[in-house]
């Protein structure tokens, strides 16, 4: 973070021409200030679409558990306890005060079913409806239990995936044609 805030003071200080003095502190936007030959550059977020989780808050986190665990019918339903407290901790860390019913849902970033857990580093509001939107991603959480069941893919290698990119896994292993069918309903 730090290493970015001073890559922009040094780029706009070498086109202003004046000494740098940055400012680590974060900030909601991104204005640079000009004063007295001094450029103070306060902290610029990263930009990630809302269909992706933020990787600070919600890396990811997953239980201890085997192939066949994951393949016994009714293995996420009897492992699933998200609390209503703690669902409320998650759209506050993601800066959702209020929202309407079924606007989003709160998804397992690795999902039950790929062994994930329900702690909030495995949690975060992903929209039902748009691109990307969670009923996009139980497809693919579908196919990877599938696949993982079926041994064409190991279930580290499904839970990697998932939590590093959820949207290039789908494109991989579903196709990149078969999003849009859910995208406006």
């Amino acid at each position: 973070m730090k290493a970015r805030t001073a890559l922009y003071a040094a780029t706009l200080a070498s086109a202003l021409g004046a000494a740098v003095y940055f400012n680590a502190r974060p900030t909601n936007t991104f204005a640079p200030t000009v004063v007295a030959s001094t450029v103070t550059v306060p902290y610029a977020p990263v930009s990630r679409p809302s269909y992706m989780p933020d990787p600070v808050k919600t890396p990811g986190d997953r239980l201890p558990v085997s192939v066949e665990q994951i393949a016994r019918p009714g293995y996420a339903r009897s492992v699933r306890n998200v609390s209503g407290s703690l669902k409320r901790k998650v759209y506050v860390s993601y800066g959702i005060l209020s929202h309407k019913p079924n606007e989003y849902a709160i998804d397992h970033l690795i999902s039950l079913q790929l062994g994930g857990s329900n702690d909030i580093k495995n949690l975060w509001p992903l929209a039902m409806h748009g691109p990307w939107n969670a009923r996009i991603k139980k497809v693919l959480e579908d196919k990877l239990h599938d696949m993982v069941v079926k041994r064409q893919i190991s279930l580290s290698q499904a839970q990697n995936e998932i939590s590093i990119n959820w949207v290039q896994a789908y494109q991989n292993y579903v196709g990149p044609g078969e999003a849009s069918r859910y995208w406006n309903d």
